[in-house]
């Protein structure tokens, strides 16, 4: 006689939060991996103003800083239509949601945008 089947644990849907936007920047989140999966890459798109330099960091779920995603690639300058990107690889990750502060300054204007993904193992 077979083992009784394991019914599968259904996982509760994951809620992303809105973009938070702050300053006297503009930015607009065009794309996002969502979900982004370890060992496979994360890109952020977006609009702001033609010149933007913008800074990228990141942390998982329970407040861990990734320091490796975008290792070397966590600086950008927006181009001339305002298209500003990023690009990382994910290593090790937390299951859950990812929150990605970009930090913009455009001469003396400053912001900062916060944006959310999902990171998974599988």
């Amino acid at each position: 006689v077979a083992p009784p089947r394991m019914k599968q644990e259904e996982k509760a849907p994951v809620v992303i939060p809105p973009t938070e936007v702050e300053g006297d920047v503009t930015f607009e989140l065009v794309s996002i991996t969502n979900p982004a999966y370890r060992e496979g890459e994360l890109i952020i798109v977006a609009t702001t103003e033609p010149g933007t330099e913008a800074s990228i960091r990141m942390w998982f779920e329970g407040g861990r800083e990734s320091t490796i995603t975008f290792r070397d690639k966590d600086q950008a300058t927006a181009d001339a239509d305002g298209k500003l990107v990023f690009s990382g690889l994910l290593g090790h990750t937390v299951d859950g949601v990812a929150k990605l502060e970009i930090t913009l300054t455009n001469g003396a204007k400053t912001g900062k945008a916060t944006v959310y993904t999902e990171v998974t193992r599988h």
